[in-house]
């Protein structure tokens, strides 16, 4: 049994024991890395972890082979541990390693002659990747939740009572003020003007937003590359951002894009088995023996 570790975003850590079938029992919730280990019983024969903050950064989008060969291997109270890498992009940390090289070994596998994956990564901050012969050639991320809540926070949103409700009919107009991919402020004015006039307002006012903010996004993101087949749709670990991963597959829908919506949980666990140690991770094994020394 190993033991697979999310520490990104630094809130804590989650953890899942994964059996030698491959099956991960339930999630672990603990403050660190050493409660982590110190709440599973028996120990685990080794660790993955992503988001360490110890772990090596790449400078630029790489290929699969590339984020694997700058893996970390060390020992914690003599349990082997893999220290995944993160990825630079705009001078910051993305962290999720894991879920990306993930979902793009799934889509590999799934459609193996396929020119390119592309990814979306769904969370309060939305990852678009674009892969090709092997190597992530572009990234782009996007504050798309931090980015509702200021909207939300404008003066005449909540003068109108504006707020963010699961309403699929202003969502779908604001998603039609972006179906041409263009600059997405001219459509955010016209919405909060119309906060101001009184046309809009209540949970159809946010939703309205998230809307043009998701569709903006959408219409970008499918912008870094040509598509391969479907687009893979990552949702998210936290259930918070559910009803985001929702929105960007209705977008992607209504750009005549096919949506392969990915588990999550899947997609960590397969990024770190691709990442940490290859075949021998694969089939339960430790992959730390003395010619893969520690870094």
């Amino acid at each position: 049994m190993w033991l697979a570790v999310d520490a990104a975003g630094g809130a804590g850590v989650r953890a899942w024991a994964v059996g030698e079938p491959g099956v991960a029992g339930p999630a672990i919730e603990a403050p660190d890395l050493a409660q982590a280990l110190a709440r599973q019983s028996p120990a685990p024969s080794h660790v993955v972890v992503d988001g360490s903050a110890d772990a090596k950064q790449l400078d630029r989008p790489s290929g699969v082979a590339d984020l694997a060969a700058a893996t970390i291997h060390r020992r914690r109270d003599e349990i082997p541990c893999a220290l995944l890498p993160a990825l630079a992009l705009d001078g910051e940390t993305v962290e999720g390693t894991a879920r990306l090289a993930g979902a793009l070994a799934l889509m590999q596998a799934g459609r193996p002659t396929a020119r390119g994956q592309h990814v979306c990564l769904v969370g309060r901050d939305v990852l678009w990747a674009h892969a090709a012969a092997g190597s992530i050639g572009r990234l782009r991320r996007t504050a798309t939740g931090a980015r509702l809540e200021r909207l939300l926070a404008d003066r005449a949103v909540r003068e109108a009572g504006g707020e963010d409700e699961d309403d699929d009919v202003a969502f779908e107009r604001g998603l039609s003020l972006c179906e041409d991919g263009g600059d997405p402020e001219p459509r955010i004015r016209q919405v909060l003007d119309q906060a101001a006039s009184g046309a809009r307002r209540g949970g159809a006012l946010g939703a309205m937003l998230a809307g043009v903010l998701i569709g903006a996004d959408a219409a970008a993101g499918l912008k870094l590359g040509r598509l391969g087949g479907p687009a893979a749709l990552v949702g998210p670990a936290d259930p918070r951002y559910t009803l985001t991963a929702q929105r960007y597959a209705t977008a992607l829908g209504r750009f005549g894009v096919a949506v392969r919506r990915l588990d999550p949980l899947a997609a960590f666990l397969t990024g770190c088995r691709a990442l940490a140690g290859n075949k021998d991770l694969l089939n339960g094994l430790n992959p730390f023996c003395e010619t893969n020394p520690a870094r």
